[in-house]
């Protein structure tokens, strides 16, 4: 949700983890309550946003009409686009940059991140 990001942080510190370690924020779907604060993380951290590759684009073209939209994806029944097309309609304040895009057969490569209590 937006707004989040002192909870966010919080958690992270009570994980013995601070937020400027985060390198990637891995957005899943479009709920507002999965993305709503990937601009601040972004801001803060300039982590990557890593988003499925329909999802990113649903995004970037939020602004133009159903039908435009619609025909970019025909593969979608009526009925599934209008769900998604309502829900990328209801994202405000969302200006995060997607740097990566992903599809259904892409797997996330895993970081070693140092324990901090070895600092």
């Amino acid at each position: 949700m937006q707004g989040s990001l002192p909870i966010i942080s919080d958690y992270l510190r009570h994980l013995c983890r601070s937020i400027s370690e985060l390198n990637r924020i891995f957005l899943t779907h479009l709920d507002i309550d999965h993305i709503g604060s990937a601009t601040e993380l972004q801001e803060e951290t300039r982590a990557d946003v890593i988003m499925h590759e329909i999802d990113a684009e649903l995004v970037d073209r939020r602004n133009e009409d159903y039908e435009q939209l619609a025909r970019s994806f025909p593969s979608f029944s009526t009925d599934e686009f209008s769900k998604l097309f309502r829900k990328i309609k209801s994202i405000r304040g969302v200006d995060f940059k997607v740097n990566k895009r992903v599809n259904d057969r892409d797997s996330a490569p895993r970081k070693q991140v140092p324990d901090s209590s070895e600092e």
